[in-house]
Parts: C-alpha cells; sequence; structure tokens
C-alpha cells in the first residue's frame, strides 16, 4: 500500500462516527489501517479491541511523537500490541515495534504500575512498588489469565482503591490509553469504580 492509498484510509477512520467504529465496515477500515502502522491483526468481531485499534490510530496519527520501529528487538513485551505513552518524556508513544530494553526499564523505573501493561518481563528486572519480582514471573503457559497477571492486577487494584488524590488517579486512565470522556468527569469514588472494572476486564 503507498503513502497515498494509506493517508486515505487514515481519513477515513477520523471520519467514522462513534456508532460506525464497530459497525461491520467500520471494522474493517480501522483493522486495515491498523494492520498498515503497527503490522498487527485486529479482531474485527470484538469491539472493545476495535476501539482500542481506533484510539491508538489517533494517537499515533495526531501526535508529533509517531512510532517509528527499530531494529533492536526488547525482551519485554506489552500487552496485547497495545501503546505506551511516556508522559515524563514528551508524551512518547511505545509500541512493541520500538521498544527496546532501555526504554522498558526506564518506564517501569519511572512509573511500576505500568508492569500490568506488560505480557511479559524479564526475571532480570527488579520490579519494585506494586509489584516485586517475587510476584512476577514470565508465564510459560498459552491461553487465559495466569497466576502471575492476576496477582499484578489484583496489586494494581489495591493501590487504586487505597489512592486518595484524583488526579493521579486520572494520570494512570490516561497511562492506560483510557478514553477521556468516559472518565474525566468521574468524583474519586467513581473513577475508582471505573479504573478497577477496566483492570479486571484487561
Amino acid at each position: 500500500m503507498d503513502t497515498i492509498e494509506a493517508t486515505e484510509l487514515i481519513e477515513k477512520v477520523f471520519k467514522l462516527k462513534w456508532d460506525e467504529i464497530t459497525s461491520t465496515a467500520g471494522s474493517k477500515i480501522i483493522a486495515d489501517v491498523y494492520k498498515v502502522l503497527f503490522n498487527s491483526e485486529v479482531c474485527q468481531t470484538c469491539k472493545g479491541d476495535v476501539r482500542n485499534a481506533y484510539y491508538a490510530i489517533r494517537n499515533h496519527t495526531l501526535n508529533p511523537h509517531v512510532i517509528k520501529p527499530v531494529m533492536e528487538k526488547s525482551n519485554f513485551q506489552i500487552k496485547n500490541n497495545g501503546i505506551i505513552i511516556d508522559r515524563n518524556d514528551e508524551n512518547k508513544m511505545y509500541s512493541n515495534d520500538n521498544l527496546t530494553d532501555a526504554i522498558a526499564e526506564k518506564l517501569l523505573t519511572e512509573n511500576p504500575a505500568l508492569a500490568v501493561r506488560f505480557s511479559v518481563i524479564p526475571e532480570s528486572f527488579p520490579l519494585r512498588s506494586v509489584v516485586s519480582k517475587e510476584t512476577h514471573e514470565v508465564s510459560k503457559t498459552a491461553g487465559g489469565k495466569d497466576a502471575d497477571e492476576t496477582s499484578l492486577i489484583e496489586m494494581a487494584i489495591a493501590e487504586v482503591n487505597n489512592e486518595t488524590d484524583r488526579a493521579k488517579l486520572v494520570k494512570v486512565a490516561e497511562e492506560n490509553g483510557y478514553p477521556k470522556n468516559e472518565y474525566q468527569k468521574k468524583d474519586l469514588k467513581q473513577l475508582k469504580k471505573y479504573i478497577i472494572s477496566k483492570l479486571q476486564s484487561a
């Protein structure tokens, strides 16, 4: 696909109305653009995946710090081929295409809570704060949530429950890529319930 065709497809994504995003036609457009941008497939019948892909496309296209693939392959892996935005470094965006070990270590050192966004973290990396090396070992089994991932989610939920600063919870929601219109008007109690429900369904 050449640049002109890709640009036209991206423009179609931006023209989609909210109720068209998960329609058959909308899902196909989003999946096609996501494939071009991130070289990853999107389940077109999974509404949650399609919406996540939609926001990833918008963030990638509108953010000047677009993702550029790197040759070095990281030993860390972001869950579900997602995107992590580094709020501490000019909102730079990282996916499995441009993630390096150095970047992943920086992200997790500055914000250990981001551990729940990773499907693979090397055992050699010393996790701290919300998770620890003892409670997060790389899963070697396929299928649903393993015990380690469940532990991470439970610990993240506990930390959300104990948080009393709404601004910090807003930052958590932003870092996880949740749609702003879903949480920006919620009070502290509502925001906690919202984030916890998202973590439980991850």
